[in-house]
C-alpha cells in the first residue's frame, strides 16, 4: 500500500489528462462537424451559383449563334435574289443604259463647263 501512495499523484495526472484528452476529441469532433454542415452548405450554394450562371452564358451563346445564323441566311438570300436580278439580260441592260447615260451626260457637263469659260 505504501507504493500505492507514491503512484498516486502520477495516477490521478495521467487520469485527468486522459478525460482532457476524450473532452477534446468529442468537443472537435462536435465543431468539426458543424464546420462540415457549413462547408458542405457553402459549396451547394457556390454550385447552385455557378450552374445558374453557366444556364445563362449558354442561353445568351445560342441567342448569338441563332443571330448569326439568321443573319447568315438572310445575306445568303440577298446575294442570291441580288445575282439572280443581276444576271437577268434586260436588267443588265437597263443598268448598262443607264450607266452610258449618265456617263455621257457627265462628259457633256464638262464640256459645256469648259466652253463658258
Amino acid at each position: 500500500m505504501g507504493n500505492l501512495k507514491e503512484f498516486l499523484p502520477y495516477i490521478v495526472s495521467v487520469f485527468s489528462a486522459v478525460l482532457s484528452f476524450l473532452a477534446a476529441v468529442i468537443v472537435s469532433r462536435k465543431s468539426n462537424k458543424t464546420e462540415m454542415k457549413k462547408l458542405k452548405q457553402q459549396h451547394e450554394f457556390e454550385l447552385e451559383r455557378m450552374q445558374e450562371e453557366y444556364k445563362k452564358k449558354e442561353e445568351l451563346l445560342q441567342q448569338e449563334y441563332a443571330l448569326r445564323a439568321g443573319t447568315q441566311m438572310v445575306t445568303s438570300l440577298i446575294e442570291k435574289t441580288t445575282t439572280a436580278v443581276y444576271d437577268a439580260p434586260a436588267i443588265k441592260q437597263e443598268i448598262n443604259k443607264q450607266a452610258f447615260n449618265s456617263f455621257t451626260h457627265q462628259k457633256a457637263k464638262k464640256k459645256n463647263g469648259k466652253k463658258k469659260k
